[in-house]
């Protein structure tokens, strides 16, 4: 199957949520067609996770009253690094896997996709010139804090 027709595939699934095989209900990645979500919020991420990522429809006229957040101390001792990717303009070719690296999907991702990794590996490669994400990941950063695998 090529990865155009995975990328129509998903349509019917979204959001399209990647479960680990070596730990059976463990999330490990989660995509989204935003252009194709209607309706009320969607909470892409459990209150659990360290990267908190929601698609948001809004309409004329609504509005966020002025707020600040507030510092908050973190119980959680041990993170890791979560991170989400928004296909602004063009494509990106996502490859996601499992904690114990094998592949679990290959994706084609164009402009309004979201892919919000929690655990596992995962790759990309851009397939048009031009092309714009946003990444977004829990900091604070401290350099790399990654392992490159063959796959």
């Amino acid at each position: 199957m090529s990865i155009e027709s995975v990328a129509r595939s998903m349509a019917d699934e979204n959001p399209k949520k990647y479960f680990s095989s070596t730990q059976p209900g463990v999330l490990l990645h989660c995509i989204v067609n935003s252009a194709k979500h209607v309706g009320k919020r969607l909470d892409v991420s459990s209150e659990q996770e360290f990267l908190q990522t929601s698609i948001i429809p809004l309409q004329a006229g609504k509005s966020v009253a002025p707020h600040i957040h507030l510092p908050r101390t973190s119980v959680a001792g041990l993170t890791i690094t979560q991170e989400c990717w928004v296909v602004v303009r063009g494509a990106i070719k996502v490859r996601l896997f499992d904690l114990d690296h094998t592949l679990l999907a290959e994706r084609k991702l164009i402009t309004g996709f979201l892919l919000t990794s929690f655990r596992g590996g995962h790759a990309l490669e851009c397939l048009e010139d031009n092309t714009i994400i946003l990444e977004f990941k829990n900091g604070p950063y401290l350099g790399p804090d990654y392992q490159k695998f063959n796959a």
